[in-house]
């Protein structure tokens, strides 16, 4: 089985320097980045700032680049093996921070050298360092 959801990257500058948020997804309890689906015809971009607002209560600010980065991965559910690929979109984020505990069970705000220590699974780090190389290429 296929599925394709859509999340942001979300990025913040501070006195302190640069900071991104993980979340820790209700399902599976690992850290990674905000995402979901997109629901009905929703546009990607759309479907990634609606679930950012939804896990989170933050909004796009800017968008960082114009390219987006896809993490792939398979899992098993209820004996199904599901190929997930998620398109991620790189922003600056703002707003009241608020932790939406049915969509997840924990988040963060955290320094870059911090959050490449907490995030869980490989592809997602791999996908983390590709978001610091177009942010240092803007």
């Amino acid at each position: 089985m296929q599925d394709q959801s859509y999340g942001i990257i979300p990025f913040q500058k501070t006195s302190t320097g640069l900071q991104i948020l993980l979340v820790q997804h209700k399902h599976g309890h690992y850290w990674s980045f905000p995402k979901g689906h997109a629901e009905g015809a929703e546009e990607p971009l759309d479907a990634a700032s609606r679930e950012l607002k939804e896990e989170t209560g933050l909004e796009i600010d800017e968008l960082l680049s114009e390219e987006t980065l896809t993490e792939h991965y398979t899992f098993k559910r209820d004996g199904q093996t599901i190929e997930k690929s998620v398109t991620y979109y790189i922003a600056y984020v703002s707003g009241a921070f608020e932790l939406h505990k049915d969509e997840i069970c924990d988040a963060s705000w955290l320094s870059i050298q911090d959050a490449a220590n907490i995030i869980t699974y490989d592809e997602a780090k791999l996908l983390f360092a590709k978001a610091l190389n177009l942010l240092e290429e803007t």
